[in-house]
C-alpha cells in the first residue's frame, strides 16, 4: 500500500457568472503514516486546510479555511487562494511594459491588488494531474488567463501543484505567455499554529533572514527604495515596530504587512514561525527575494475579538507569501523582477515545513540543519 493517498468529496455549488450550478470537489492528500494532511480545491487553486502534529503528537488544522467553496466566492480575504495575475499591490491600477500603458481594474482605492477585482483566486481552475506514491501525493491545477483579464496583456496558461511530503507541502508554480506581460503568483494561506478555532497569532514567535524591507507610502505602495532592518525608523508606520526578524521576536501587538527583501544571491531564502503551545514549528523556504509577512491586520470587525462577515477575528492568521516584490512594473527592474515572456517560462517553488520542538532552542536547531527538499 502506497504510504501517500488522495480522497474527494463535494464541496458545494457555485453561484457565479459563468459557473452556476457547476459542483466543486475538494481534494485531500494524506501522509497515511504520520496522519498529516492537505486540503486544496479547485476553485482559486485554494490551499483549504493542513493539518499537522504538535510536539504531544495532537493533529491540528493549521491553515484558516472555510467549509464550502460558495465562502471563497464571496470571501475578501483571499484564504488560502493563488492569487495573480500580480499578487501584490500595484500602484494606481497601471503599469507601463515596453512603452505601452496597461490600466487595471481598482480594487483598492485607486489601487489594484492581488491581480484585480476578479484575480486568479476567483476563478475556477482545472485539475489536470495526480500522482500519488511511496514519496509523495500532488494535484495539479491549471488556468488560461486571456488577454485583456482584469487590464492584464497576453494569454497566460498558469500551473500550480501542491504536494504533500514526509516533511510538509511544497508548491510549484508555471507559466507561459504569447506576449510581453508580468506575473507574481503566491499562495495567501493564513496559518494559525495554534489551531483555527479563534485564537490569534500574537503569541507565535517569527524569523525572517532578511537585510532589508520595501519602503511604502501610507497606502502600502511600494516607493522603490529599500531601507535596512535595523537603525531608527524615519517613516511614521514603522517607527515604534521593530521591523529586524533576523533572530527571533514574539509578534506580541505588533502589526505587519511587509515586504522583506532577501540577497539577490540566486539561492534559497528562509523564514519561520513558531508556536510555543503546540511546539508546532513551520519553515518557509522560497527561491525567490521576498516575503510579505502579513499578520492579518485587516480581519476581524475590529481590533477586540469580534468576528467580521467572514468569521475571522483581527490577526487570527499570519501569512508568508512567497513572492516577487509588489509594484515592480512600476520600478522597471529596480526592486527585482517582473516580467513573463514569450519563450522564457516562470516557474518557481515554496517550501513550507511542518516539525514540532519543545522549546525555541530545538526550533532554531530544526530551521537552520535540517532542512532539506523533498521530491
Amino acid at each position: 500500500m502506497d504510504r501517500f493517498k488522495i480522497e474527494e468529496s463535494n464541496f458545494g455549488t457555485l453561484q457565479g457568472e459563468g459557473v452556476a450550478g457547476t459542483e466543486v470537489n475538494k481534494i485531500k492528500l494524506l501522509d497515511q503514516e504520520y496522519g498529516n494532511n492537505i486540503v486544496v480545491c479547485p476553485f482559486g487553486a485554494t490551499w483549504v486546510g493542513g493539518s499537522f502534529r504538535g510536539i504531544d503528537g495532537d493533529l491540528g488544522d493549521v491553515v484558516l479555511g472555510f467549509d464550502n467553496t460558495g465562502a471563497y466566492e464571496n470571501g475578501t480575504s483571499s484564504q488560502g487562494a493563488t492569487v495573480g495575475r500580480y499578487a501584490g499591490r500595484i500602484g494606481n491600477a497601471s503599469f507601463k511594459l515596453d512603452g505601452a500603458k496597461h490600466e487595471l481594474t481598482k480594487n483598492q482605492g485607486e489601487n489594484s491588488i492581488h491581480g484585480g477585482a476578479k484575480g486568479f483566486n476567483k476563478h475556477l481552475w482545472h485539475w489536470t494531474d495526480r500522482k500519488v506514491g511511496d514519496k509523495f501525493a500532488s494535484v495539479e491545477f491549471s488556468k488560461l488567463s486571456p488577454d485583456g483579464e482584469e487590464g492584464y496583456p497576453g494569454n497566460v496558461c498558469a500551473y500550480v501543484t501542491y504536494f504533500l511530503t514526509p516533511r510538509g507541502v511544497k508548491i510549484r508554480y508555471r507559466a507561459v505567455t504569447d506576449r510581453s506581460t508580468v506575473i507574481n503568483l503566491t499562495n495567501h494561506a493564513y496559518f494559525n499554529l495554534a489551531g483555527t478555532d479563534g485564537k490569534t497569532v500574537d503569541g507565535h514567535i517569527v524569523c525572517i533572514d532578511a537585510p532589508q524591507y520595501l519602503q511604502t507610502d501610507e497606502n502600502l505602495i511600494p516607493t522603490g527604495t529599500f531601507l535596512p532592518v535595523w537603525g531608527d525608523r524615519d517613516n511614521t508606520r514603522e517607527k515604534d515596530l521593530r521591523v529586524d526578524l533576523r533572530n527571533p521576536i514574539i509578534i506580541g501587538d505588533a502589526e505587519f504587512d511587509h515586504s522583506y527583501a532577501f540577497e539577490d544571491d540566486g539561492g534559497w531564502h528562509m523564514a519561520f514561525l513558531y508556536d510555543p503551545e503546540s511546539g508546532r514549528l513551520l519553515n518557509a523556504r522560497t527561491s525567490e527575494r521576498c516575503i510579505q509577512f502579513y499578520t492579518g491586520n485587516f480581519l476581524g470587525k475590529d481590533k477586540n475579538g469580534t468576528p467580521d462577515a467572514e468569521g475571522l477575528i483581527y490577526k487570527q492568521g499570519a501569512c508568508l507569501e512567497c513572492q516577487r516584490f509588489p509594484d515592480a512594473p512600476n520600478h522597471h527592474g529596480n526592486i527585482g523582477a517582473y516580467r513573463l515572456d514569450l519563450g522564457l517560462p516562470y516557474q518557481k517553488t515554496d517550501v513550507f515545513e511542518f516539525t514540532a520542538a519543545p522549546d525555541l532552542g530545538q526550533a532554531l536547531k530544526n530551521n537552520f540543519e535540517n532542512f532539506r527538499m523533498e521530491l
